[in-house]
């Protein structure tokens, strides 16, 4: 992730899309996806700053990572629920919405940081796990 892009974004300086990241192709064909890129919008950054304040820049830096390592669950029928244990910077669970558009691009509509037994009752959802945490 370019991260001075992002910082645009988070400061409302920018308002073109940043690539997060890419994702495994067959992740990205599940959703519906041509392609494994991860964009998120200007739209979507002003959503979080409104519902999630906590989020601070410095926490998504553990995007990125917790696209490519967090565990996969289908939100059908074209999105992704991902959750990611972040053992390393924050000590802390993350979640993640990633969905495919109609013209085939993936896009962060949501990251959160949620509480282990938040992540305990999502994992008891009926969604598919499309890939396990790595």
């Amino acid at each position: 992730m370019h991260f001075p892009h992002l910082t645009g974004l988070f400061q409302e300086a920018r308002i073109d899309d940043c690539i997060v990241c890419h994702i495994d192709q067959a992740i990205a064909q599940k959703l519906g996806a041509r392609r494994g890129k991860v964009l998120i919008s200007h739209d979507t950054m002003r959503k979080q700053a409104r519902k999630h304040p906590d989020l601070t820049l410095d926490h998504y830096r553990a995007l990125p990572m917790a696209l490519e390592r967090g565990e996969y669950r289908w939100d059908p029928p074209k999105s992704a629920i991902v959750i990611f244990v972040d053992e390393h910077c924050f000590n802390t669970t993350f979640r993640a919405c990633v969905k495919a558009t109609r013209d085939g691009r993936l896009y962060v509509v949501s990251f959160n940081r949620m509480r282990d037994r938040h992540a305990a009752k999502e994992r008891r959802r009926e969604h598919a796990v499309i890939r396990a945490h790595l």
